[in-house]
């Protein structure tokens, strides 16, 4: 026999028949229908641009978590030795290498994610990525059920993740390198999204132990997305008071607890623990060269002015409107949902430290609202523009579509979906293209370019473009000949004023042909070893043997 409902369940059940859950089955179907193809596209896509980028290393900060993780396979030390990022994405990294070796039926093995231009083994070394892809995806499905949740149309199960599938930030992060931003969009997500599905449950396992828990990993994910927190407590607060005190003891408790499931060594290493995080904190207050501003105003600014150019000022201004919306209609959720990114920018702002990435797990709240102005314009425009309601939906339909076509930055979304394989890739192409097997392809040391392929090809060798002798070269086409295929950073007066990366002067005079150019970025410091934030500019340029 079933159990009678108690008075915040039943409340909460009313709510959600009010607001078309279950008074339209087929719409929610859907509108999960939708939900699955957004889903398939949006793998699709991340998995297309993975693969054409792999198997380099685009960003330096990846190592921070491949380094480590794979240290952990190896060795079962699970002792990170850094805490300027907890360490939840660290052991998650761990975990995604473990899992690639035991589909490649191989040891684990440190040098998986040792500091190298590319990946010995992609489908080892980029697992951690294909789960940040995971992460993202699912991302999406929370975000969408967060919007049903909060504000009851089952449309919003499918714009919300529409909304944010066309963030180019979200994208670019959801793919290009193992970051600790995802995974706390990921769990802020989940957490949001939790609490509004036991919202009306007055029990202390759905008000206290759970988001206690997905705050503490938030908090493991990136230390300051412990804001995700504020929501529970104001919903503990404006909730029943017979049982708040036992309520924010449970809290409390269970965000340690679930802080130190995801990093567990603060407790044994705590003094290195301590000095890490101060520094950390130190580097966010006193300032980043290239990514800083005062404290403030400016920094406010900078990160509206960017949701502002991230989203496009047409579905932004749909984003505002769906809060004054949500304050008219729904105005309990919508306070609760907008508590945590408004708590989180009034943070950023006091850091004289900017980057863009820290404000994701906001990115990833704001399109509930655009979805939700979308429904709340649909809903007005139902009642005004006269006809019936085929011709009627296919005009509102018409107009909000055109709408965020014309305001949207659509240049800015179809880049990032349609970005060409990096250079190094498309210059290998077209080398095993256009040359002959066992033709002499010298490679520059600064390119970081992964020459396995081109081996079981053509002659390949390596040299620095300090040390370059084309005369060696040109004896060397002789004696096989042929020509000699260079594939060398982009020469131009950029390149020529990093006393870094010094070029012969034969080359400099440009004695040689072009043959194929790519790549947008300049080359990184070789001495240094900086790792290429993907797409480096190159040129392959022909030597012949007179």
């Amino acid at each position: 026999m079933r159990a009678p409902e108690s008075g915040s369940e039943a409340q909460g059940r009313r709510s959600d028949v009010e607001a078309g859950e279950e008074v339209h089955p087929a719409r929610v179907r859907l509108a999960l229908i939708g939900l699955v193809v957004l889903l398939l596209f949006g793998g699709f896509a991340r998995t297309r641009l993975l693969l054409d980028s792999s198997p380099y290393v685009l960003h330096e900060d990846e190592l921070i978590a491949t380094t480590r993780g794979a240290r952990m396979m190896e060795s079962g030390d699970w002792n990170p030795r850094f805490f300027r990022y907890p360490s939840l994405t660290i052991y998650l990294t761990a975990v995604a290498f473990g899992t690639g070796h035991v589909i490649a039926g191989e040891a684990p093995s440190s040098e998986t994610g040792e500091l190298e231009p590319s990946y010995e083994r992609p489908e080892i070394g980029l697992a951690p990525r294909f789960m940040l892809i995971g992460l993202s995806l699912a991302t999406l499905v929370f975000v969408g059920f967060l919007a049903k949740k909060a504000f009851g149309s089952p449309a919003l199960l499918f714009l919300a993740p529409l909304a944010l599938l066309l963030s180019p930030r979200f994208l670019m992060m959801s793919w290009t390198y193992v970051n600790v931003d995802m995974v706390g969009a990921f769990v802020c997500s989940a957490a949001l999204w939790l609490l509004f599905a036991t919202r009306h449950r007055d029990h202390w396992l759905t008000r206290a132990c759970l988001p206690g828990l997905m705050t503490g990993l938030a908090v493991g994910s990136k230390y300051y997305l412990g804001l995700i927190g504020l929501p529970a407590a104001c919903l503990l607060f404006a909730g029943d008071r017979r049982h708040r005190l036992r309520n924010v003891v449970i809290i409390v408790a269970m965000t340690v607890i679930g802080f130190l499931i995801s990093t567990p060594y603060c407790l044994l290493d705590p003094d290195f623990f301590v000095e890490q995080v101060k520094r950390e904190i130190e580097h966010y207050s006193t300032g980043h060269t290239g990514a800083e501003s005062d404290a403030g105003l400016a920094q406010l600014s900078y990160y509206l002015g960017r949701t502002w150019a991230e989203f496009g000022w047409g579905p932004c201004l749909f984003g505002l409107f769906g809060i004054a919306a949500g304050f008219r209609h729904k105005p309990r959720e919508t306070a609760l949902l907008l508590a945590f990114p408004l708590a989180l920018l009034l943070f950023l702002s006091t850091q004289r430290v900017h980057f863009i990435r820290n404000f994701l797990s906001a990115y990833a709240i704001f399109p509930v609202f655009i979805a939700y102005g979308t429904v709340a314009l649909w809903r007005i425009g139902s009642e005004r523009i006269p006809g019936d309601g085929k011709a009627q939906r296919l005009i509102l339909a018409i107009l909000i579509s055109v709408a965020f076509c014309l305001t949207a930055p659509l240049n800015r979304i179809r880049g990032s979906y349609s970005a060409a394989p990096d250079s190094r890739n498309r210059a290998v192409q077209w080398i095993e293209k256009n040359f002959a097997p066992g033709t002499i392809v010298v490679v520059a040391d600064e390119l970081m370019l992964d020459s396995r392929r081109l081996a079981e090809r053509f002659d390949v060798r390596s040299e620095s473009l300090g040390t370059l002798a084309l005369a060696k070269l040109r004896a060397a086409a002789r004696k096989k000949s042929s020509s000699v295929v260079l594939v060398l950073p982009e020469l131009n007066k950029s390149v020529a004023r990093d006393d870094l990366i010094r070029r012969p002067s034969s080359v400099q005079e440009r004695k040689l042909d072009l043959l194929f150019r790519a790549g947008s970025h300049r080359v990184p410091r070789a001495e240094k070893r900086l790792l290429h934030l993907g797409n480096p500019s190159l040129e392959v340029r022909l030597l012949t043997a007179q």
